[in-house]
């Protein structure tokens, strides 16, 4: 669908692939799966990289506190 939108997209299958895409991005967005293989999609990793804006997307319960202290 955000192909479609013509969004230009990055995407990554697991927490490691995820991280080497940030060092000289300039997203405008990240959209992450809160249970990423290899390293946790819910890391910190992220925002000490970046300042991006990031949704976190999760199927189980109770990952809102974790999700906010990431800050």
């Amino acid at each position: 669908m955000l192909n479609r939108e013509r969004f230009l997209i990055d995407e990554a299958t697991d927490g490691v692939q995820e991280l080497a895409l940030f060092p000289n991005k300039d997203d405008d967005l990240v959209l992450v799966d809160s249970t990423l293989p290899e390293i946790d999609g819910m890391t910190r990793s992220i925002r000490e990289r970046n300042r991006v804006p990031i949704l976190i997307m999760s199927a189980k319960k109770g990952y809102v506190d974790k999700a906010l202290s990431l800050g």
